[in-house]
């Protein structure tokens, strides 16, 4: 059920995107999509909430602490990226040396050369793998999954899985179209909102289920049946009854030593 409806979402949300690129994209998309605006914004947001997911479980071990631990500083090194780590909300400026190379003269790592050039293949390839083809394998693998499982590599939600599929029809399809690059950074930043998306359902798997709320909570004292308790009273001989009266005599009369 999870799965149909994210294929859903995601789908939708690549449908508006196309029909806003094809008929507004200089009005509402370049609003949406433009730097620091929702849809950057909302990014941003997703990326940091899923990296405190991801510190929590780690503090908790709620999984390989170390994997964890670098799922957590990745996102939130993007998150962080995505809004220049606070330069154009706090209005510093960039530092001369870093100024100097940047792409976009920004305190940012992902528009130095070198780097701005190639990271979205590195991600494109990197996502590829881990979001689809490890779970693959994992699946249908046996000596794969032993192998990730010795690693204790997590386990990507298949569930999340069509937010990434939304991110790269996004990304790589209007380039493969030879549309002009100015016009697809607007679809790159739903792109990269669609994979926080993602990346935050990815963290969500690890934060405690309502089972383990419920195995975890004291269990609710139970009052004791009235006819537990009529049991757990002690019997009195009463001298009414017979049957009372004959086993109290004769055990009275066993002990009583015998005459010499």
């Amino acid at each position: 059920m999870r799965l149909q409806l994210h294929m859903a979402l995601a789908a939708a949300c690549v449908l508006c995107s196309g029909y806003l690129y094809v008929a507004h994209r200089r009005s509402v998309l370049h609003a949406l999509a433009v730097e620091d605006s929702l849809v950057e914004s909302l990014g941003a947001i997703f990326f940091f909430v899923a990296g405190a997911f991801f510190v929590l479980a780690a503090a908790k071990r709620r999984g390989d602490v170390a994997w964890l631990s670098i799922l957590a500083a990745a996102m939130l090194t993007i998150a962080g990226e995505e809004i220049s780590w606070g330069q154009r909300i706090f209005g510093w400026t960039t530092p001369g040396a870093i100024a100097d190379v940047n792409v976009q003269g920004e305190t940012t790592l992902h528009n130095l050369p070198g780097i701005h050039g190639n990271i979205r293949l590195v991600a494109v390839l990197f996502l590829t793998a881990f979001c689809a083809i490890v779970p693959a394998t994992r699946r249908y693998v046996p000596a794969l999954k032993n192998f990730y499982d010795q690693l204790r590599l997590p386990a990507f939600p298949v569930f999340a899985l069509p937010w990434v599929g939304a991110a790269f029809s996004l990304m790589i399809v209007p380039r493969l179209l030879g549309e002009p690059i100015d016009d697809v950074g607007y679809l790159d930043e739903i792109g990269e909102m669609a994979l926080a998306v993602a990346f935050l359902l990815f963290a969500m798997t690890f934060s405690p289920s309502r089972d383990d709320v419920t195995e975890s909570s004291p269990a609710p004292p139970q009052p004791m049946l009235e006819g537990a308790a009529r049991s757990a009273e002690p019997v009195v001989a009463s001298p009414e009854d017979p049957k009372s009266v004959d086993l109290a005599s004769s055990s009275d009369a066993g002990t009583q030593p015998r005459g010499s």
